[in-house]
């Protein structure tokens, strides 16, 4: 009778302590002035699936810029994200990414719906998990977006609240994978 007694306490401890660590991640994503992401990208059209590799400077005060790393015949594209609009800078070339599902999310507008969805923090699930090793959150965001229901599925350090990987499911399907690489923060 202790046994189950003693589990149902470390069971209901670690559930408040996974808990409080979300919203320590809310929390510094809120309060996140800038940030340098670099991210493998893997994306899921009707008819194909294309990979990318990117790098997002986040700026919460000013423009944010997504600069292509991969593949090559798109590399040193820069989409600069301002207030309202997202503008794709390059002499010629033209990203083609097209809409993975009705709310228009695609690969390159991921990673800023992502940081939104971890600063707003409409959590919905939260489960301490441990993934290729590491201490790590697993964290369920919720939106709509033109009537249609977006998850993001992001599995954080518990360390450090950086995010280890992300998935977009729209759908009913994962649309959307991110692989984080390196991450660096700035001011807080």
């Amino acid at each position: 009778m202790i046994i189950p007694v003693f589990l149902f306490i470390s069971c209901e401890t670690l559930s408040k302590q996974a808990e409080e660590d979300a919203n320590g991640i809310t929390e510094h994503y809120k309060s996140l002035e800038n940030a340098i992401f670099q991210v493998a990208i893997s994306a899921d059209f009707p008819e194909r699936v294309s990979g990318y590799r990117v790098t997002y400077d986040y700026s919460k005060s000013a423009d944010s810029t997504i600069k292509i790393l991969e593949p090559l015949s798109v590399s040193d594209i820069v989409i600069k994200i301002s207030a309202g609009s997202t503008i794709l800078e390059y002499d010629g070339a033209r990203l083609e990414t097209g809409e993975l599902n009705r709310a228009g999310v695609t690969p390159m507008s991921v990673l800023p719906c992502l940081v939104k969805a971890w600063a707003d923090g409409n959590i919905s699930e939260i489960e301490a998990v441990n993934r290729n090793g590491t201490d790590a959150l697993l964290i369920v965001y919720r939106s709509i977006i033109d009537d249609e229901e977006i998850v993001y599925r992001t599995w954080f350090d518990r360390a450090d609240y950086k995010p280890l990987y992300a998935e977009l499911i729209a759908d009913g399907e994962c649309k959307i994978r991110c692989t984080f690489e390196t991450i660096e923060f700035g001011k807080q």
